[in-house]
């Protein structure tokens, strides 16, 4: 097993009363294989606390890439980062399953589970996915009241991506500020609540003033009231942006209001109810070559100018 790359365990089973328990040290000795780049832990499993026995903080130099879709506690698994150390941890996943308990999620463990993954990886780190599934658990999830406060430990990470779906129950203007004031190399970014969104369009200013290298964008506005003419023109090289639940009045002032501060995007993806949403992609398209065929002239005319000025020399 010295040459394992990628070790994968999956226990699927109907019930959380047929799960499958591996203790963390065992994990971690696991882990501890040389050439091991890859963790995947699915289904019906929990990780067991660390037993009372001594043991010193382990270096996992191997490790990239780590998968967590499990019904363990947040404790269990903040336990697995503070025994251990994972320096060249590149990508990590937390996929807190829909039938999970939320009370295990309380926001009481986050801070601990924050500290221990700021101690146990470096600067290698910058993909981070924490994420819930399915509309029940959405439901569940809401009653927790969670915010992004209580993730402002992970602040201090150096990511370049960032994913966070069906986990919080609101997103503040103010958390944006912070997020885009501490992960300014973000290239990948995607919010999504447990509720009707709360943010309006300001927050995607914010995001296009803060936010230079971003690339790709999944959102929830409210687009509902907005002024095309109160919009700062910017040129923000976003390629895709997609806007969960974001209700609208018109469609050709969200598209204004887009095309102001990115100019450059390259698709756009509504996933909101109601007939004015497919309105406003061709209007946006309409807006970008209209824009196009103004710079060609103003190119022709500056070409023009240029070659007769030459000419009078």
């Amino acid at each position: 097993m010295r040459h394992l790359r990628t070790l994968s365990l999956r226990h699927c089973v109907d019930g959380e009363e047929h799960c499958t328990s591996i203790p963390s040290t065992r994990l971690i000795d696991l882990l501890s294989l040389p050439n091991l780049h890859d963790l995947k832990l699915l289904g019906n499993i929990i990780l067991c606390p660390h037993d009372n026995s001594p043991r010193s903080l382990v270096e996992l130099s191997s490790v990239k890439k780590i998968y967590l879709e499990l019904f363990s506690d947040l404790a269990d698994i903040e336990g697995l980062f503070r025994q251990a150390r994972f320096p060249m941890l590149e990508e990590l996943t937390l996929y807190l399953s829909a039938t999970s308990s939320p009370s295990r999620a309380d926001a009481k463990y986050w801070p601990p589970l924050c500290s221990s993954l700021l101690n146990s990886t470096t600067s290698n780190l910058h993909h981070l996915k924490i994420s819930a599934g399915g509309i029940t658990g959405s439901r569940q999830w809401a009653g927790l009241q969670l915010t992004l406060e209580d993730l402002s430990g992970l602040f201090k990470l150096d990511l370049i991506d960032f994913d966070t779906t069906s986990i919080l129950h609101s997103i503040s203007e103010n958390d944006i500020v912070k997020l885009t004031g501490s992960w300014r190399r973000l290239q990948r970014l995607v919010l999504q609540t447990c509720q009707s969104p709360q943010l309006d369009f300001a927050a995607l200013v914010v995001i296009a003033s803060n936010l230079p290298c971003l690339r790709d964008l999944s959102i929830e506005v409210d687009a509902r009231e907005l002024a095309a003419s109160t919009v700062p023109i910017l040129k923000h090289r976003l390629h895709v942006l997609c806007l969960f639940r974001s209700p609208l009045k018109e469609p050709i002032v969200l598209a204004q209001s887009l095309d102001r501060i990115f100019p450059y995007l390259n698709e756009l993806l509504l996933w909101t109810s109601g007939s004015k949403a497919s309105e406003v992609r061709p209007i946006l398209r309409a807006l970008q070559q209209a824009r196009k065929e103004h710079e060609m002239r103003l190119d022709c005319v500056s070409d023009v100018a240029f070659n007769r000025d030459e000419a009078q020399d």
